[in-house]
């Protein structure tokens, strides 16, 4: 049976006949995967640990005829800072929720990109952040970038032309901002403040020290998280259920 090596994040995890489960995970070589680990769910299993979502592991991988097996993986990081807190855990299960929703399986094209991208974040995520969504905003936008999905920012989706200095709409299924004119007759459009849009143009550019710094106003800010959750769930073409939980928290102060 050939095997193969691959470095991985665990994206999410299910239950697999009685005593094994099956992982969905982002590779650094070959993009989504799904892979079995035998035994994973007995008492007594030394890779229970390995199946639990955002861990990264190096694993050695058989290849089987429905689902690929892991034989072997090392544990390389488990993001702990992450996982010490409600607020962390609920932003990191929503981010692998997302690339789990937005990836096709085998899709290699931008594999590589996109593991390093969420890497990266789930790293700077655990970093004090004066604007805790600042992080998962950004990472969110360069995403759907990679994946060929970047919101227009600068000029409108519909008829072309720049947009003023004032309020435009956004709408997700024509692909992001929208003049007043074209927004009045489109059923999806937000308005959003030209500080809104400013800051959503900032996030898809900023470097690591500018995120974790960045303390906008509280009204840009919820406007701006709520339209870049809608546009990816839009793409992603299914409610992403942790998305729930993330706002409760936010809501809540987390």
């Amino acid at each position: 049976m050939p095997t193969y090596t691959t470095e991985c994040l665990v994206l999410a995890r299910r239950d697999l006949g009685e005593n094994d489960r099956c992982i969905t995970v982002l590779t650094r070589e070959f993009g989504k995967r799904n892979f079995a680990i035998r035994g994973a769910r007995r008492g007594t299993s030394k890779v229970s640990g390995a199946t639990e979502p955002f861990t990264r592991l190096k694993v050695l991988a058989a290849t089987g005829k429905s689902l690929d097996v892991i034989t072997q993986c090392e544990i390389t990081a488990v993001y702990s800072s992450l996982r010490s807190t409600v607020a962390g855990l609920a932003g990191a299960c929503y981010l692998c929720e997302v690339v789990d929703a937005l990836l096709h399986e085998h899709d290699e094209q931008s594999a590589a990109a996109v593991f390093n991208l969420i890497c990266h974040a789930l790293n700077l995520m655990q970093q004090p952040a004066r604007w805790p969504d600042a992080v998962m905003n950004a990472t969110l936008l360069r995403l759907m970038a990679e994946l060929g999905y970047a919101p227009r920012l600068d000029t409108c989706c519909c008829c072309e032309e720049p947009l003023d200095a004032g309020p435009a709409g956004f709408s997700a299924s024509n692909g992001g901002t929208v003049c007043r004119v074209c927004s009045s007759a489109l059923k999806d459009a937000v308005s959003l403040s030209a500080e809104t849009i400013a800051l959503m143009d900032l996030l898809g550019n900023a470097g690591a020290k500018v995120l974790t710094e960045i303390k906008p106003l509280d009204r840009p800010a919820a406007l701006a998280t709520g339209v870049i959750q809608r546009y990816v769930q839009f793409h992603a073409g299914r409610i992403i259920k942790s998305s729930e939980f993330l706002h409760s928290i936010r809501a809540g102060g987390g």
